[in-house]
């Protein structure tokens, strides 16, 4: 992992999100997903997807912090 930024790998201090966003995949990949109609498909991805950019968020906001970088 590179902690640099550049975009090359994992960016580091993302590993959270990056395990809600593969949790949101393996749902839609899965049964239970397939089972939903596409109103209830709708409202999982809404929840879960605010989930995601919230975990986004918070992961950034630690790694500001871990670099002493304030904005």
């Amino acid at each position: 992992m590179s902690g640099s930024g550049s975009g090359e790998g994992d960016p580091a201090g993302f590993s959270a999100s990056r395990e809600r966003f593969d949790s949101v995949i393996a749902f839609l990949d899965g049964a239970t997903g397939a089972a939903l109609s596409h109103a209830e498909m709708e409202e999982r991805l809404t929840v879960q997807g605010r989930d995601l950019l919230r975990q986004l968020y918070q992961d950034h906001l630690d790694l500001r912090a871990e670099r002493g970088t304030t904005g």
